[in-house]
């Protein structure tokens, strides 16, 4: 059975079932296979974005190799009416 729980992160699931009413919680661990957590990932307007060059300090920051980087473009939005 797949199902959805709002939860604010996948480790609190198994005490937002008990919490639910669940008739016997030792039975919760033993009955549960997974437990996932969605991630929603912003996308950048397609009417305000610019190009920009991030610094190698926030490359750092992001622990990503500013190698790569290198001669790719690379887009930031600035806000507009359509994504506010």
């Amino acid at each position: 059975m797949f199902s959805t729980l709002h939860t604010n992160d996948a480790a609190s699931a198994i005490t937002r079932l008990i919490d639910m009413g669940v008739e016997q919680p030792f039975l919760v661990l033993s009955s549960v296979n997974a437990i996932m957590a969605q991630r929603l990932v912003r996308k950048v307007c397609p009417h305000c974005r610019e190009v920009y060059v991030p610094s190698s300090i926030y490359l750092g920051r992001m622990r990503l190799p500013s190698h790569e980087f290198a001669g790719k473009e690379i887009f930031r939005g600035t806000g507009c009416g359509h994504c506010l």
